[in-house]
This record gives C-alpha cells, sequence and structure tokens, in this order.
C-alpha cells in the first residue's frame, strides 16, 4: 500500500513524499548517506512489542537495496512513571 505523507526536515521545513506499508514494515525516501556513491535511499520502519528497528537502505543504481546501518529503538520501561 502506497500513500503520501508529511514531515520537516532538520531545518524544519515540511516536504510530502511517497509512504509504502508492506509487510509490517513502513518504508520512505531518504537522503543517501554521503559515505557511498548511491541514487536513492530508503528508511525502513519495522514495529516489535518493545520498540522499532530502524535500517537506513540505499540503492546503487541497480534497484536493489543495501543496508547502510540498522539500530533498534527500545521503549524504555519504568517501575515508576514520572509525575
Amino acid at each position: 500500500m502506497i500513500t503520501r505523507g508529511d514531515g520537516k526536515d532538520q531545518g524544519g521545513t515540511m516536504h510530502g513524499f511517497p509512504v509504502e506499508l508492506q509487510n509490517g514494515a513502513l518504508s520512505f525516501p531518504d537522503r543517501v548517506p554521503h559515505a557511498v556513491h548511491a541514487v536513492s535511499a530508503r528508511k525502513v520502519l519495522v514495529a516489535d512489542q518493545d520498540g522499532v528497528v530502524e535500517q537506513l537502505e540505499f540503492d546503487r543504481g541497480l534497484g536493489l537495496f543495501e543496508t547502510y546501518y540498522s539500530m533498534t529503538l527500545r521503549r524504555r520501561h519504568e517501575e515508576h512513571p514520572r509525575a
């Protein structure tokens, strides 16, 4: 399923972009990392019960995405919630 999303860049400017939801993964275009020679990049987010796995993938122009990084963001579980 492909739809449109809106988001702000680091400078606060609003941008519209396509958002794709496929097999529980949310993906959208992102900036190509400076360290690689690529024509496009995308961010992929996959939620699980404890948080989100975020990946940045890039395409060198062959239509195949390679992982640039992957990190797991976990919810913080507190015994005593803040007041």
